[in-house]
């Protein structure tokens, strides 16, 4: 059904989550 949307949706906000925890990081 939306499974595979709702996975990929859940991706792509780890994916954002990732980058702005590495910026933080860098920030730091």
């Amino acid at each position: 059904m939306e499974t595979h949307t709702l996975r990929l949706a859940q991706l792509f906000s780890i994916s954002l989550q990732t980058k702005q925890l590495s910026r933080g990081k860098g920030i730091l």
